[in-house]
């Protein structure tokens, strides 16, 4: 949402901010697993960009999410206001009166009076209809232009995801006004801090909130807290760092996921160890920084050497070895076999080709097997096997 110069959008904004979002289904935040919070500090445009960035990488790790931003409440109610029955119409239109209709207070005052009673008689009744239309054909443009103020912002893109259960909004209460929504956030981010369960995911706004916060008292950050934050700002923050991940959507983000789960748990061992090469938490000054060093520093050669390690060796080479470790009397009574039974040199030559080309593609078949195998041993394996899906 743009600054805006506008005297009315003031009042417009703080009226939508006062619909009520609709109830969404709470993730599965209880029992094992790894819960993270992310907050995505609040900005003046109308889209849900970072908050799809952290989701995006997050779901790839954790266990279930929940967001919390300005912006997700905001367009929450967004919605909802599309969705109003033909009373809340009316409280929402009386409460933008004195701004967009000064001086007609009481006679909008009075139509609501006049729609309210059961019954208008003959020529009430009609003018009532022609009312209720003309408010039916207004919300019908603002439904539209709602539609598409969530397909812009990328609302859609999480619904996949809040369906599964995987990912919950976290709705902020601005106390019947935008100018709240710093303290409702404020409240929220201490919240997860304090939370034992919770690995907090923040934004670099938030990041920075969160310092000048501690510095000044306002927030109290628990040492596991802290830890917490750095581990899942790492996870993610590698992640984040492959090649493929900026151009994944959110469908192939979710399939990507259930492929990983086999190798999620050596990973998160591997996140624990790589912490150990930061210098910074995910709540001091570079720590983005240091993410993407370790990335190029560890990451990459371990991506570099599972690589490797799934190469498929030279044809020849499997040939030779299949030759040396086999035994000739095989082939050697087979073609006694078929000179007995006059089947002739060329089909037992067909035959022995067939047999040795079938042995050759099974050796080549245990080969790669035996190098998925290995790489897959490798803890950053996750990491490889993410990259190769999200980029199919």
């Amino acid at each position: 949402m743009q600054p805006n110069s506008d005297p009315l959008a003031q009042p417009l904004g703080h009226a939508i901010a006062r619909v009520n979002p609709h109830k969404r289904p709470k993730a599965r935040t209880s029992g094992p697993g790894i819960h993270v919070a992310i907050a995505a500090f609040p900005r003046p445009a109308a889209d849900l960009k970072r908050e799809l960035e952290l989701a995006k990488a997050a779901l790839l790790y954790a266990d279930h999410i929940t967001i919390c931003s300005g912006n997700s409440t905001l367009l929450a109610s967004l919605e909802a206001l599309a969705t109003l029955n033909d009373e809340q119409k009316l409280a929402f239109i009386r409460e933008l009166a004195p701004t967009f209709m000064p001086g007609r207070e009481a006679e909008l005052e009075k139509v609501i009076l006049f729609l309210r009673q059961r019954h208008q008689g003959g020529a009430g009744f009609a003018l009532a209809m022609q009312f209720r239309n003309q408010l039916d054909l207004a919300w019908r443009d603002i439904r539209a232009r709602v539609s598409q103020m969530l397909d812009e912002a990328g609302a859609h893109e999480l619904e996949p995801a809040i369906k599964s259960g995987l990912v919950s909004i976290d709705l902020l209460d601005f106390q019947q006004s935008t100018t709240g929504i710093i303290d409702a956030y404020q409240g929220k981010i201490a919240a997860y801090l304090s939370d034992p369960t919770t690995y907090p995911l923040f934004d670099d706004d938030t990041g920075r909130l969160v310092r000048a916060g501690r510095e000044a008292g306002i927030f109290v950050v628990p040492t596991a807290a802290e830890r917490r934050a750095t581990e899942v700002g790492l996870a993610s923050g590698l992640i984040g760092e492959l090649p493929a991940f900026p151009n994944a959507d959110m469908d192939r983000v979710l399939e990507t996921r259930v492929s990983l789960e086999p190798h999620v748990a050596r990973f998160r061992r591997a996140v624990n160890e790589l912490r150990g090469y930061l210098e910074a938490t995910a709540l001091t000054e570079g720590f983005r920084d240091e993410v993407a060093s370790v990335y190029a520093t560890e990451v990459q050669a371990a991506m570099d050497e599972i690589h490797q390690a799934l190469q498929s060796p030279p044809v020849a080479r499997v040939i030779l070895r299949a030759g040396l470790e086999s035994s000739p009397f095989p082939g050697v009574l087979g073609l006694v076999a078929f000179e007995i039974a006059h089947l002739g040199p060329v089909v037992s030559a067909l035959l022995t080709g067939a047999s040795l080309g079938l042995s050759i593609a099974q050796r080549v078949k245990t080969d790669r097997e035996l190098r998925q195998a290995e790489a897959a041993r490798n803890d950053l394996y996750f990491l490889y096997r993410a990259n190769e899906a999200l980029r199919r």
